[in-house]
């Protein structure tokens, strides 16, 4: 079984910021993520813009498979990562991560600056999760997270996808069915790492499946009675 696994970084830049500067941002996101790929074990696909993507799972192990395990360590150790790093000022940095498991066809293609990569519908969809996902979150298809829960019996001795997450201070929230672009309507699940509670990561997520329009009065009214921090963090991801 094969599994591809697409992150990006988002950032909401001004004009004034030079590209010398988001150039030196990228480099050092891109080379504090290149370091967690020895760490958990995956393989760095490539980088497309400000998209960082990774696989696992092709690596033919023997045993019990635990790529999915090994891709969502990574992009929660990815959401921790990015807070020590000072964007420059005028920018809000923001991570988006995505992740899908299936099967998928790599191989290296082109004669003149040959690349190996991954082909086929799980790339894609991968690639969905991330755009249609929540900031600051691991976002994933229902495949995704009944692997992940598999995997985590086979390999922590029977231990239940909850326990696990408790026991990384986590929380799984299921999304309502969302309409995604090439794909129909399919199931969405969010790991809330933490510090982010449930109940703010399912507000959002309502607002990105409906696309809203809305302007911050209406969003923080939907909310009231959150948290004033988690209230301020909502209305900076809407502004996105």
């Amino acid at each position: 079984m094969y599994g591809f696994f697409s992150f990006s970084t988002r950032t909401t830049m001004s004009e004034s910021v030079p590209t010398h500067q988001l150039v030196d941002l990228l480099n050092s996101l891109f080379s504090a993520f290149d370091e967690l790929t020895e760490k958990h074990g995956v393989f760095k696909a490539e980088t497309i813009g400000d998209a960082y993507i990774v696989a696992a799972g092709h690596e033919g192990q023997a045993g019990p498979s635990d790529a999915t395990l090994r891709v969502v360590e990574y992009g929660l150790n990815m959401l921790e990562k990015v807070k020590s790093i000072r964007p420059p000022r005028g920018m809000q940095l923001q991570i988006r991560v995505g992740i899908h498991t299936g099967s998928a066809y790599s191989g290296v293609v082109g004669a003149k600056v040959p690349k190996y990569t991954f082909f086929g519908d799980t790339v894609n969809t991968a690639a969905r999760m991330e755009t249609m996902g929540l900031p600051g979150c691991v976002n994933m298809s229902r495949s995704c997270q009944e692997s992940l829960a598999k995997e985590i019996a086979a390999c922590r001795s029977g231990c239940l996808l909850e326990d696990w997450l408790n026991s990384i201070g986590a929380s799984l929230v299921q999304r309502d069915p969302v309409e995604v672009k090439g794909k129909g309507v399919m199931d969405m699940f969010i790991i809330c790492p933490r510090g982010m509670s449930p109940r703010l990561a399912r507000n959002l997520s309502l607002q990105i499946s409906r696309h809203s329009s809305e302007s911050i009065d209406t969003v923080s009214s939907e909310n009231e009675g959150l948290p004033s921090s988690e209230t301020k963090l909502l209305l900076e991801l809407d502004a996105l």
